[in-house]
């Protein structure tokens, strides 16, 4: 999680970050467009889409569910209990 690699405090919601991630990763079949990059004033955006015909076979909400756990700021992602 961003907050993670930054260094800072951190909560369980590092943790649906990572569910995130392994759910794309499994969905896509790979790694390779999820990256976590420097953004403005060095804080890490991360940059990942939906580009490609496997995602034309995954349903909207599973797509949505992704984004909700893979907010870039802690408090705005799903907690553990509503993931």
């Amino acid at each position: 999680a961003p907050e993670v690699i930054e260094g800072l405090n951190y909560d369980q919601s590092c943790d649906t970050w990572s569910i995130g991630v392994i759910t794309y990763a499994i969905l896509r079949g790979d790694y390779l467009s999820l990256e976590l990059n420097p953004g403005l004033e060095g804080h890490p955006h991360v940059q990942f889409d939906y580009d490609g015909e496997v995602w034309d076979e995954i349903s909207e909400e599973a797509k949505d569910w992704i984004d909700s756990l893979m907010k870039l700021k802690p408090e705005k992602r799903l907690k553990p209990d509503q993931a």
